[in-house]
């Protein structure tokens, strides 16, 4: 189902997606591969996504197709997809909603607010709104845990990740507080890989700047501390 985290730190943001796809029929959840592409570059900033492939690789092909200027257009394409899964899928009425209620995208834009450039992570997910964009505020952390997660584990990878990275204001210098943070979203994958069957330790990261500046590490792991980001 994928583990989605972000940690917006007002000048930059990371945004990570683990790797693994699996095929899930009814209570059974079958692996398929651990080398998914799950984060693609918008024109804008990022996105990724958790939940029902199906659902998920349709607004992926629609956002790498179309010419994307605003985040209007990224929250109409999933509206709509999710409106065609709706009428063509052919599960039961439970299961379209099971799939449609778990599937979520978690993306980054770049504004102007008050003449001044912006960075923002935005969230949608059904749980919280299914017609508009929930803004993660700066200098805060989020994640989007895998539904086979138990509540006790949610609250516990929460309060890990919100107590253990560290803004700019605490950790200014940017490489220092980069290889802080992504040590900890390593760190939260790996422990996560263990107790979920949809999740793994490996996973990409992307880091997303104020300015223009888009940069990525694919295939990384608490097994591969030399690892280098890239102009994406």
């Amino acid at each position: 189902m994928t583990l989605l985290v972000t940690i917006h730190l007002d000048d930059f943001a990371i945004i990570a997606s683990d790797k693994k796809e699996v095929i899930k029929l009814n209570d059974m959840v079958i692996p398929h591969h651990e080398n998914a592409e799950k984060i693609i570059g918008t024109g804008i900033g990022l996105i990724t996504g958790s939940g029902y492939l199906g659902l998920l690789n349709a607004v992926k092909q629609r956002v790498a197709e179309e010419e994307i200027i605003h985040t209007g257009q990224i929250l109409e394409i999933i509206k709509n997809e999710r409106e065609l899964i709706k009428n063509t899928m052919r599960y039961t009425n439970y299961q379209k909603k099971e799939f449609l209620n778990v599937t979520g995208w978690l993306l980054s834009y770049r504004t102007i607010v008050n003449k001044v450039p912006n960075l923002r992570i935005a969230l949608y997910h059904p749980s919280i709104d299914e017609n508009h964009f929930a803004i993660i505020e700066e200098n805060t952390s989020r994640a989007v845990f895998p539904s086979d997660l138990i509540p006790e584990n949610v609250e516990k990878y929460s309060n890990f990740l919100s107590h253990s990275f560290q803004k700019l204001d605490e950790l200014p210098d940017i490489n220092q507080n980069i290889t802080h943070n992504v040590k900890i979203i390593l760190d939260l994958m790996n422990e996560i890989s263990k107790v979920s069957e949809t999740v793994s330790k490996t996973c990409d990261i992307g880091l997303v700047f104020k300015g223009s500046e888009v940069l990525m590490a694919k295939d990384v792991s608490v097994d591969t501390p030399n690892f280098s980001f890239q102009n994406v």
